[in-house]
């Protein structure tokens, strides 16, 4: 029986080395995030945080939005029976 081979262990990379750190993420300046920010603001929601993704490093909003401006996805209809679409309609 041929010898098995052992497997290979890759390093860990430290800690400190992945991503950005706290402190960066907090600073966000975006043309981008701006436009996207009145947008929400002037539909009647508001933003609540504005940072950078800790790992990728994108610019990213956490927004309140109203209910009554956000539409249904296909996912919110997967579990939905005939009687309830009826009904609701």
């Amino acid at each position: 029986m041929p010898t098995r081979k052992k497997p290979v262990r890759r390093k860990k990379a430290a800690a400190s080395s992945l991503g950005l750190s706290a402190r960066d993420t907090a600073h966000v300046e975006s043309a981008d995030l701006a436009k996207i920010a009145s947008a929400i603001e002037s539909d009647g929601g508001a933003v609540l945080a504005r940072y950078r993704d800790p790992v990728g490093g994108k610019p990213l909003l956490l927004a309140s939005l109203p209910v009554e401006k956000v539409e249904p996805t296909p996912y919110h209809f997967i579990n939905a029976t005939p009687r309830t679409l009826t009904s609701s309609a």
